[in-house]
């Protein structure tokens, strides 16, 4: 639909130009249109280019900015959790070395490191709700913590390995089990150590939760 401009502005793309510095007036389809944002990329004059907000607008849509926040703490508290713990759990297994059930976790911990989050959930939503009735909110939390807990069990794998050595046979020393060494010794002290780039991964999954108004 065509844009026309008022008082010597003219929009090229995504660029607004103007002669003058004058009220900007947007006219489509013989209707004025209101944006928070004028900005201006380029003047055939010398002044520089300006950008205007208009907090009336704002105002008036804060219910919209409030809810939309609520759903993004409310997905991203739950894909936190979930994605932390799936990560220590998974980067245990790869730790371990078990060749049984090491070679399905590391697989998957490749594909979902390999593949964008968007197709990962396309895959979980339109492909196993044909067999399960599983909601859009669910299949995204899944898909935030399938992916991203791939990218903790790295980091936690890293932590554990980086732990010396001489601290497990210490533990065995005393009579604990490799769970229990795990759960008591190993796995606290990786968490500490990889604390920084966990919360990295956190900061991730905040940005990630925009990827679900696709699926929902």
């Amino acid at each position: 639909m065509p844009i026309y401009m008022k008082n010597g502005w003219a929009i090229h793309g995504n660029l607004i130009q103007a002669e003058s510095v004058s009220k900007l007036e947007i006219l489509s389809a013989g209707k004025n249109i209101d944006h928070p944002f004028l900005a201006c990329g380029q003047r055939n004059t010398k002044e520089d280019s300006k950008m205007v907000f208009k907090y009336r607008i704002l105002l008036e849509t804060y219910p919209l900015f409030i809810s939309g926040t609520l759903v993004t703490i409310k997905y991203s508290i739950l894909a936190i959790l979930l994605a932390i713990v799936w990560g220590i759990i998974i980067g245990s297994i790869n730790f371990s070395k078990n060749r049984g059930i090491g070679l399905i976790t590391k697989s998957y911990v490749i594909f979902f490191r390999e593949t964008p989050l968007l197709v990962q959930l396309y895959f979980l939503f339109y492909g196993l709700s044909r067999f399960f009735p599983i909601p859009a909110g669910i299949c995204g939390v899944i898909g935030l913590v399938l992916n991203d807990g791939a990218f903790i069990a790295e980091i936690i794998r890293g932590g554990l390995q980086s732990i010396d050595k001489r601290q497990t046979e210490a533990s065995y020393a005393l009579g604990f089990s490799n769970f229990q060494t795990l759960i008591y010794f190993l796995i606290p002290q990786a968490v500490q150590k990889t604390h920084d780039s966990i919360m990295n991964i956190v900061a991730v999954i905040i940005k990630d939760t925009s990827l679900l108004m696709w699926i929902t």
